[in-house]
């Protein structure tokens, strides 16, 4: 999901002309993409989140039950500093599991394949947010109703970057290729 939310985002409006220009099949999905884009982001974000958590109560439950005899085995500690170690090591693997393959990997894939990645799960992806609609308008809504005294709503399409973000991605534009070292003295 990850990796189809960062190449997704590669197809506005300009990249769906250029579809269109190509004749290809996948216009309409992109289309209906752009016209829901609230929809589907936040249908996504709810999808990540709920197997981000699904993960880490499994990946628990897995290493806590390999950990924890591992520990009581081969040292001489109370039954609660081995928990304790175990919960912490536990921890750390699933972080570290949840890092690689929800955040680095997928992102690394989805920015060099974008066009291959968005192709191939927009259909996917439509579904999901479609099956997932009631859902994330009753989290949008008690959002906003607890957001109401900052006087600030949700959007989950329309992120805003920092400068600091917006200068991270410019560097990894000109690291990859995409973006012309005269350009992004331009951009600065």
């Amino acid at each position: 999901l990850a990796a189809s939310e960062i190449a997704l985002a590669a197809f506005g409006e300009s990249k769906i002309d250029e579809l269109k220009e190509s004749d290809e099949k996948y216009v309409p999905y992109f289309e209906k993409l752009n016209q829901n884009q609230e929809q589907v982001y936040s249908s996504l974000q709810l999808a990540s989140t709920f197997l981000t958590v699904l993960i880490s109560i499994i990946g628990y439950f897995l290493f806590s039950g390999w950990i924890y005899p591992q520990l009581t085995s081969v040292t001489n500690l109370s039954s609660f500093y081995v928990i304790i170690i175990s919960i912490i090591i536990t921890t750390i693997l699933v972080t570290l599991i949840i890092l690689i393959f929800n955040v680095l990997v997928p992102k690394a894939i989805a920015y060099r394949y974008a066009d291959f990645i968005g192709k191939r799960s927009i259909k996917i992806i439509l579904i999901i947010s479609s099956s997932l609609k009631l859902v994330t308008k009753a989290v949008t809504a008690i959002s906003n109703l607890i957001l109401l005294p900052f006087k600030e709503k949700i959007n989950f399409s329309d992120e805003r970057p920092s400068e600091d973000e917006i200068l991270d991605i410019i560097s990894d534009g000109v690291k990859s290729g995409t973006i012309d070292e005269a350009d992004k003295e331009i951009i600065e």
